[in-house]
């Protein structure tokens, strides 16, 4: 009899593409963005998604209070969030082993950067991971031409949207692919993401 390739116990019920090899629900269920890293297309992934709960989380412990972001400054700079959260996407996808965890450093990273950037003093706040620094210089070189402090409102508006969808999941990319769904690249012309309306 057949035995699911990580527990070595139980039967299998599925097959994991990541792991190429039949698992149980069990082990897919814990196993999931802890150990695994689930490819985005993963059927189970897509329905665990679904009824995830996510912890809810306090607008008011969100980092960076003093920035206000009103429905009506992402109306007006529509533009802006399509590239900043593309590029975010793209850095993120095109890096080897990219998580949330990393594009969510590379923000933190970038928000810092554009502080002291109003306040007059030039200073890239890099990231010492390597894959959050990549993500942090695609981001910069698609909005080095913008205003800082319209920048800065889009990505601390990213920010709270990426701890809003964090799952605690070691190896997770539930943000990532929030970014890679709702917001393709900006130069295809696509209608901004329904959830800003």
């Amino acid at each position: 009899m057949s035995k699911c390739v990580l527990c070595e116990t139980r039967k299998p019920r599925r097959h994991c593409v990541a792991l190429n090899g039949d698992i149980c629900s069990q082990c897919c269920g814990t196993s999931r963005e802890v150990t695994v890293v689930c490819p985005f297309e993963c059927g189970y992934l897509r329905e665990a998604r679904i009824h995830e709960k996510l912890v809810d989380v306090d607008p008011w412990t969100f980092p960076h209070q003093d920035v206000k972001i009103t429905e009506g400054f992402l109306v007006d700079h529509e533009e802006l969030l399509l590239a900043t959260a593309s590029a975010l996407a793209e850095g993120a996808l095109e890096a080897n082993h990219a998580y949330d965890s990393d594009v969510k450093e590379a923000i933190e990273a970038l928000i810092m950067t554009y502080r002291t950037l109003i306040a007059g003093v030039f200073y890239e706040a890099l990231p010492n991971n390597s894959v959050a620094a990549s993500i942090f210089r695609r981001v910069r070189e698609r909005v080095e031409d913008k205003r800082d402090a319209e920048v800065l409102g889009v990505l601390v508006f990213l920010q709270r949207m990426a701890l809003d969808e964090d799952n605690e999941r070691v190896k997770s990319r539930r943000f990532m692919d929030v970014l890679r769904i709702h917001f393709p690249k900006a130069e295809s012309g696509v209608n901004s993401p329904k959830f800003i309306r």
